[in-house]
């Protein structure tokens, strides 16, 4: 995978990450607000993940999980940017979305979700560009 992230971006992703993290280490608070935008944009999306047919504290349970592992993952892969196995697991990683339906205009979506999140969590910390 080639990057287009120069090392300002990453410092800057790591920086913004940081901030995030002093938000909610466990970043519970930033997927459960995420995946709440997700489902706002466009509440179709519900019915991509495994826990769509759950119920009460078992859905918000299995959402946690889930929307937390979105903010680690991005966490892990900015920290470890450039390591042949960062590239290696983001390719597992889009292999198992393709099994589960997933195509590009919902990266879109989840993307602006993301970016919202970012904003409303961090304010004037926040940086749009990145």
């Amino acid at each position: 995978m080639e990057s287009q992230l120069t090392d300002e971006h990453i410092r800057k992703l790591t920086k913004l990450f940081d901030n995030l993290n002093a938000v909610d280490p466990t970043y519970d608070t930033q997927g459960l607000q995420c995946f709440e935008k997700i489902f706002e944009i466009a509440p179709e999306a519900l019915q991509l993940y495994p826990f769509r047919h759950e119920k009460g504290e078992e859905y918000v349970k299995k959402l946690k999980a889930h929307a937390s592992g979105l903010f680690k993952t991005l966490d892990k892969v900015i920290r470890n940017w450039g390591k042949e196995s960062t590239d290696e697991d983001l390719n597992a990683l889009g292999c198992r979305h393709v099994n589960y339906s997933v195509i590009e205009p919902h990266f879109e979506i989840v993307g602006m979700a993301i970016t919202e999140t970012m904003h409303d969590l961090l304010k004037a910390k926040f940086t749009p560009e990145l």
